[in-house]
């Protein structure tokens, strides 16, 4: 998978230069938020690709593809037969429809859609919210959240039986509403 951050991105983020065990540890946990964040809005994000994609239809008048930057749309096959692309409207959210009014096959994998989508690079507010996330594991290696040094108290993340947990990057309720705005919506 092709990070949508780099190195470099991430250790001028945290303000820091990366020794070569760092830049691993960075490399894994910038690659995980990554991946985190791609799942989460069920598509690639960046760069612009071009790819076949193959989606249930709706059974309705408008049909919706994966992604939130259409860029171009280059065919369209429904149960089978080619579409005249010219014929057929659609948005950079991914809706398309059909300019006779008729609806789209509801067919399981009815709809076959050559696309180029995505953003050129990454969206600097994307850039920025990997980092936050893949920062927050950085900076807390051994899950520690809080620290008392004269009682002795220390807080771990996410366990319960006192063990630390290994770093983890997660998406945060705020991350997930911020990324709202280019996931694609539930049930493609």
């Amino acid at each position: 998978m092709s990070s949508l951050v780099t190195l470099e991105e991430f250790a001028g983020y945290l303000k820091r230069d990366l020794d070569e065990f760092d830049a691993y540890t960075a490399k894994l946990l910038v690659d995980g938020a990554a991946e985190a964040v791609t799942e989460y809005c069920g598509w690639h994000i960046a760069p612009i690709l071009t790819e076949t994609v193959s989606v249930d239809g709706t059974g309705t008048r408008i049909q919706t593809l994966p992604t939130m930057n259409l860029v171009e749309l280059d065919s369209v096959d429904e149960n089978g037969l080619t579409l005249d692309v010219a014929r057929i409207d659609w948005s950079a959210n991914g809706v398309m429809e059909k300019r006779s009014g008729s609806g789209w096959t509801a067919r399981r994998r009815g709809i076959i859609a050559g696309i180029t989508h995505g953003f050129e690079v990454t969206p600097a507010w994307v850039v920025t919210l990997i980092c936050a996330m893949a920062g927050r594991a950085y900076v807390t290696p051994l899950g520690i959240v809080q620290e008392s040094s004269g009682g002795e108290s220390i807080t771990y993340t996410g366990t319960r039986s006192g063990a630390a947990p290994p770093a983890t990057v997660t998406l945060l309720p705020i991350d997930r509403r911020m990324l709202d705005r280019i996931r694609v919506p539930m049930g493609l």
